[in-house]
């Protein structure tokens, strides 16, 4: 809709914007009708609160564009901000145009991210559950059931599907962290655990992929300050690299990275690729 008016009036009036077009006006924009000379009018287009910030607004988005993940944290990205910047940068976030994006609650701080940035996100993780799915469906497709014959009971020919199950407890026993892929191997293990998990004595976290890590608090005591300050001196650096470096096991260094990144320390960009918080 096309909007003209004229100043110190009461009326005005509007166009539909293909009406509006056929006239060469901007759609969506506001005409004040101004009188030049007698019987002469101009349509004096009406300077919008964007076109006023155009070139704030240009800069703040070409910060968020340019800037590293770890740099454009709450808190962070304002410092690269001058004053006037900052109050329209709080509008911005006011008007939806920037979102302070959180991925899990576990992060103490939000990232700053454009509404099209958490679209595409978004729609990566739900192609990733779904690529999930799909191979979940393709390592243990349903078997079609067998006719029973007369003479034999319809449960002679009915198995029952077995999921592989992996003893990680003998693994955790054996080096003190294990990280699990079975979600009944990690109950049993947390329930054998109990009372350690209780007083802190073991930690554990479940990552995005859906593993189960788990590590006794004095190894990542131990652990933790060396590849911390390590992330800090080499970021962004992946978890091969941390291990290969450190000749610390790259399991071990997954599950260290995890907890790193639960308590807010650290970010994970992408897989396995991790990079300090200031």
């Amino acid at each position: 809709m096309v909007i003209i008016y004229k100043k110190g009036s009461n009326f005005q009036l509007s166009l539909l914007d293909s009406n509006a077009a056929k006239l060469g006006l901007k759609p969506h924009a506001e005409y004040e009708l101004i009188e030049i000379t007698n019987g002469v009018f101009a349509l004096v287009e009406k300077k919008s609160a964007d076109t006023k910030f155009k070139a704030i607004d240009e800069k703040i988005f070409s910060l968020l564009k340019r800037k590293k993940l770890a740099e454009r944290v709450e808190g962070k990205f304002e410092k690269f901000l001058n004053g006037a910047e900052l109050k329209r940068f709080r509008e911005l976030i006011k008007q939806g145009r920037i979102v302070p994006f959180k991925l899990s609650e576990k992060y103490k701080k939000a990232v700053y991210k454009t509404p099209e940035e958490i679209k595409k996100l978004e729609e990566k993780e739900r192609e990733k559950v779904q690529t999930q799915k799909q191979q979940l469906a393709k390592s243990y497709p349903l078997q079609p059931m067998q006719r029973a014959s007369i003479a034999e009971p319809a449960s002679a020919h009915l198995k029952p599907v077995v999921l592989p199950r992996f003893d990680q407890a003998k693994q955790f026993e054996k080096h003190d962290y294990a990280i699990i892929k079975d979600e009944v191997a990690a109950k049993e293990l947390s329930s054998r655990l109990s009372s350690e998990i209780k007083r802190k004595e073991v930690l554990g976290i479940r990552t995005f992929d859906g593993e189960y890590c788990v590590i006794k608090k004095d190894l990542y005591d131990k652990y933790a300050p060396v590849i911390l300050k390590y992330i800090k001196d080499n970021s962004p650096i992946n978890a091969d690299r941390i291990a290969l470096d450190l000749r610390i096991d790259k399991p071990l260094v997954k599950i260290v990275c995890e907890l790193l990144r639960e308590k807010g320390e650290i970010l994970e960009r992408r897989r396995e690729l991790y990079e300090y918080v200031e």
